[in-house]
């Protein structure tokens, strides 16, 4: 038998080209995905009444990062109202998770609720980047036919006094398209009163209207009501799930992301409308200390670097002391005063 010789074997070195993701024709809604896709979309049933919810599943397959594929939002958002989707992921390999493989099936199964007629599903738009083409791609779903009936919520306007003027408002600005955070549902101002308010025009007009037209209104008007507050119930939820994700998520990425959806889910709730997508804008809405500025600013800017450096979720655990410094700031700005 020979003897064992001990030796040393040093691989050669493999270079690694690592290109940034380009600025230019970044989509706002790119959420970090990167690969190879086809998205489409399908929702049921195909005739509902204006409020009602068409139950829509998105389907996104291929290959690529699919830990990054977030959400896809409403191409045009205007006359629909979004919650959040229930997700699900199918690897190739028989994977039940996004982490374990590049190739497989992501789904989404939200309600989208028309507040306006409608002649088409709601259509949504999914953008990846193309390491082949080194371009972002936008795919759109196919707006399949859709009838709803009844007509949009409109409020009555109020009555105008002998010596009013009528001074002409600014148009209302077009709320900026989502960058990477999940669309959330408009819930509208909110009321002091579980009862609408009547004016005493449109009160004494009821008076003098046949009971049916009576009924009917006071109807209309409940309804109305009961839709705010399903509404804002199911925004309270929302942020309920976000905090529990804050509280139980191993890794960083997904503890920032929750508490910046947590932040906004609260402003929305308290504003009625969507807050401005800008964290400056929507930190700037709320009265509170330097420090909680700075938290909640650096809590922003590590999620969006998380989201689209593509690192491994995995390889980033955060530690209690962090994860308790991201809890007092949610906290803080839940009771900062509003501006």
């Amino acid at each position: 038998m020979g003897s064992a010789t001990e030796m040393t074997v040093t691989a050669p070195v493999l270079e690694i080209d690592v290109k940034p993701l380009p600025v230019e024709g970044r989509p706002k809604d790119f959420s970090g995905a990167i690969g190879k896709f086809e998205f489409s979309a399908t929702g049921t049933p195909e005739r509902v009444k204006v409020g009602e919810p068409v139950s829509m599943k998105l389907v996104i397959k291929g290959s690529g990062n699919f830990d990054r594929i977030g959400q896809p939002p409403l191409d045009e958002p205007q006359g629909w109202t979004t919650y959040s989707a229930k997700q699900g992921f199918s690897g190739n390999d028989g994977a039940g998770n996004e982490g374990a493989g590049t190739e497989g099936v992501k789904t989404f199964d939200l309600p989208v609720t028309p507040t306006v007629a409608k002649a088409t599903m709601p259509v949504f738009a999914f953008s990846y980047f193309d390491p082949e083409t080194e371009k972002y791609v936008t795919l759109k779903s196919a707006p399949a036919p859709l009838t709803v009936e009844g007509v949009p919520v409109i409020a009555a306007p109020a009555p105008a006094t002998a010596n009013s003027t009528v001074t002409p408002t600014a148009e209302p600005k077009t709320p900026a398209v989502q960058d990477i955070l999940a669309n959330l549902p408009d819930i509208g101002k909110a009321s002091a009163a579980f009862g609408p308010s009547l004016s005493p025009a449109v009160f004494f007009s009821i008076l003098g209207a046949p009971v049916p037209l009576v009924f009917a209104f006071i109807a209309w008007r409940r309804r109305r009501g009961d839709a705010k507050l399903a509404r804002a119930a199911a925004l309270r939820r929302e942020r309920a799930g976000m905090i529990s994700q804050v509280k139980n998520a191993a890794n960083r990425a997904e503890v920032f992301d929750a508490a910046v959806k947590a932040v906004r889910i609260v402003a929305q709730i308290e504003n009625g409308a969507l807050p401005d997508d800008d964290a400056a804008a929507l930190l700037g809405s709320r009265k509170i200390d330097a420090e909680t500025q700075k938290s909640l600013g650096e809590i922003f800017e590590a999620r969006t670097e998380l989201l689209y450096a593509g690192a491994a979720r995995g390889d980033d655990r955060i530690s209690d002391t962090e994860r308790d410094r991201v809890m007092e700031a949610i906290a803080s700005f839940e009771k900062s005063p509003r501006r």
